[in-house]
């Protein structure tokens, strides 16, 4: 079964006229020899996530670092692509650009009156689609590290 790794988020080239970021989704699949010599197809799928925490009732038990959930902000479908016996892994990536403002998945403030500092990553889904090896399971998702920043 193929296995997901190296996956990765990053967040550039802000425009400030559109209003703009680039988002790079990156990883690598590796298949397994069967299906390399199968010519297994995937098809991928890209979610940007916005991760939220625990909010803490005072004399609560500490359990501000556990997420509560990840909601997806956005997803993009990505190509279709297939195993070959002469490529060990496949590196894949996908470019969009969008709204900064979808990155604001926290838009409260601080008592200050500051932003409040938002929390994103990326879910990498692959799913073989053709030319599957027998016995062949789904393959699971890959995550991110979270990129924080404040996107208002």
């Amino acid at each position: 079964m193929a296995t997901l790794s190296n996956v990765t988020l990053s967040i550039s080239d802000y425009n400030a006229t559109a209003k703009t970021v680039r988002l790079t989704f990156k990883y690598r699949l590796t298949p397994s020899s069967v299906e390399k010599l199968a010519g297994t197809v995937y098809r991928e799928q890209f979610s940007l996530l916005g991760r939220d925490y625990v909010i803490l009732v005072p004399g609560a038990v500490e359990t501000a670092s556990l997420p509560a959930r990840d909601s997806t902000i956005r997803t993009f479908n990505g190509g279709m692509f297939a195993a070959s016996p002469s490529v060990p892994a496949i590196d894949r990536q996908l470019v969009v650009t969008v709204a900064k403002s979808i990155l604001n998945e926290d838009p409260q403030h601080s008592a200050s009156g500051s932003e409040i500092s938002d929390e994103v990553l990326s879910r990498v889904s692959v799913a073989a689609i053709a030319n599957i090896p027998v016995g062949a399971g789904p393959i699971a998702p890959g995550f991110s590290s979270l990129v924080t920043g404040t996107w208002t």
